[in-house]
């Protein structure tokens, strides 16, 4: 009956069952004390800002699953990180793996590619310019390479840049693939934090250009219909699988999370 009456996506066997894909981890539920824009609905506490979730032990420890399940699948050197519709918590998700592969001695950076809605500059306190959008127009011979700590680790983020009237146009620059594989080269992952993918085919052009996609899913927020159309439009693009934010999970639950790795992804 809550199925027929209400669409949306209630846990993890129900994203699995609906999507083919696996899912690669859950984040905890806890209450928020307020509405962070960054966050946007994200279930984490204590809720002030991106630090203080990335300091959180049941974040950590989540995303640490997350990020073990990724190497035993397989050696991926660039990931976009989506979601089916906004305010799902990829941004700080992305935030959480960069850290988590920082603590493993691995090289990241994140890029900012929401060229529609960047936010990453505003939380780190770094302006928004010479970035991706500026590069890709030509306007720099190089985007800003800028180094930021998450939660104690050394990242490095190129912003999304000034704001263009056609971001898709950017995107489809085939530099923005041959950035992609000139920085696979130096460092040991590059994250990319993509648009929503309902509404715009910007996620879709990203994830042509990397190895891999993860989608973050809100339970209790996005809809099935959505969600499975998001991974219907990224399944082409080596979509790996679904993160389940704002999981009820009990911690005993979600340390039992590792995925077994077939004999063709063993590391």
């Amino acid at each position: 009956m809550r199925e027929v009456s209400d669409n949306r996506v209630f846990d993890r066997k129900q994203i699995e069952q609906k999507t083919a894909f696996p899912v690669l981890g859950t984040i905890p539920r806890e209450p928020l004390g307020n509405n962070h824009h960054l966050l946007g609905q994200l279930p984490f506490s204590p809720p002030k800002s991106l630090k203080d979730i990335l300091r959180w032990q049941p974040f950590r420890e989540s995303i640490d699953i997350v990020y073990e399940n990724l190497r035993l699948l397989n050696s991926y050197k660039s990931l976009t990180v989506t979601s089916a519709i906004a305010n799902e918590g990829k941004s700080t998700l992305i935030c959480g793996l960069a850290a988590s592969a920082a603590r493993r001695h691995q090289k990241v950076l994140i890029i900012d590619a929401n060229l529609r809605l960047p936010y990453l500059h505003q939380e780190f306190d770094i302006l928004n310019k010479n970035g991706l959008s500026d590069w890709l127009a030509g306007r720099i011979k190089v985007p800003t390479i800028h180094p930021i700590s998450l939660s104690g680790e050394s990242i490095h983020l190129i912003t999304a840049g000034s704001k263009t009237a056609d971001p898709i146009k950017l995107l489809s620059n085939p530099r923005f693939t041959q950035l992609i594989k000139n920085l696979e080269q130096k460092y040991d992952l590059v994250l990319v934090d993509a648009p929503p993918v309902i509404g715009t085919v910007d996620s879709i052009k990203i994830a042509s250009c990397c190895g891999g996609v993860i989608i973050v899913s809100l339970i209790n927020n996005v809809k099935l219909s959505e969600l499975v159309e998001a991974t219907n439009l990224l399944s082409k693009f080596n979509l790996i699988g679904v993160v389940a934010n704002d999981s009820k999970e009990s911690p005993k639950e979600r340390k039992q999370e590792f995925l077994l790795p077939s004999k063709n992804n063993l590391n």
